[in-house]
């Protein structure tokens, strides 16, 4: 018969058992190189964000806007827009001349991408951009997409939805960005001597070309219960009384005395961007009406 082995006295395993208090250092030595970890990647991941956000969209931005500038600059061959005196004379056939190219060059645009059908351009600012008209079954289409239709916080300037380039009165959007970009300086017409250094903008279409003189600068509210309601996303008018009240409406609201007045046979174009309150996160109209 087989012996039984039994392990010697002295060698019998004995099972160790660690308090709380002992193991924290153990504990430490884990934890402590797992948080470093997750820290790094963690700033890693929010510089990549900061590098991306304040510096390459910005600079893809003004790589893209600067690309479309050159085309149009090249088109229409003009030098910078000067004040409309009453002495001008639009018939003029250099005058007359001048214009038509800066029409076609909108039209030559259209190369580029078949939703341009304007451009816009005040004098003194960094605005100086295409105007595009969405699909009809999309009117935000650009407001987050640029001109070659790629996605970027920026947007586009583009015509709303309720307008047409033979509109009565256009209405065109832009994001005013905290970087000073897009309709961001329209904000600053809320000044008498803003409006004074620059009282005319250019805006053109493939319709025509034109200058615009400044009527009135004034904000406004898309919430019931901030205050009464302005609808100012008119396109066009059911009568010359309703085209005459809208425009009533549009100066009593001006911030600033243009000394400009309108009547029914005039055409008007709007820029329409956002400023927000001071300590309160929510957005209204800002607009600057021109004739």
């Amino acid at each position: 018969m087989r012996r039984k082995y039994r392990e010697p006295e002295n060698m019998r395993r004995v099972a160790v058992y660690e308090d709380e208090e002992s193991m924290q250092p153990r504990k430490r030595r884990i934890l402590f190189p797992v948080l470093i970890t997750l820290f790094s990647v963690i700033f890693v991941v929010s510089a990549a964000v900061l590098v991306i956000e304040l510096i390459v969209n910005p600079y893809v931005t003004d790589k893209n806007v600067g690309e479309i500038q050159k085309i149009y600059s090249e088109a229409s061959d003009t030098e910078s827009v000067a004040p409309v005196s009453s002495e001008d004379d639009t018939a003029d056939s250099e005058r007359m001349a001048e214009l038509e190219r800066r029409r076609e060059a909108v039209l030559k645009l259209q190369s580029v991408n078949s939703d341009i059908t304007g451009w816009v351009q005040l004098d003194g600012t960094d605005i100086n951009f295409p105007v595009l008209t969405p699909p009809a079954d999309d009117p935000q289409y650009y407001l987050y997409r640029n001109y070659k239709k790629e996605s970027t916080k920026y947007g586009s300037i583009f015509l709303d939805g309720m307008c047409t380039v033979d509109s009565d009165n256009q209405v065109l959007h832009g994001h005013s960005m905290q970087d000073g970009r897009m309709f961001w300086q329209v904000i600053g017409f809320g000044s008498a001597k803003t409006v004074k250094s620059c009282p005319v903008f250019r805006y053109d279409t493939e319709k025509e070309a034109a200058e615009w003189k400044i009527v009135s600068v004034f904000k406004t509210n898309t919430y019931d219960n901030q205050g009464e309601l302005f609808n100012y996303l008119r396109g066009d008018f059911d009568s010359a009384e309703d085209k005459m009240q809208f425009y009533y409406d549009v100066m009593k609201r001006s911030m600033v005395n243009t000394g400009v007045d309108l009547n029914e046979n005039d055409k008007t174009v709007m820029l329409s961007t956002q400023y927000s309150l001071s300590n309160v996160f929510v957005l209204l109209p800002f607009l600057l009406i021109a004739m």
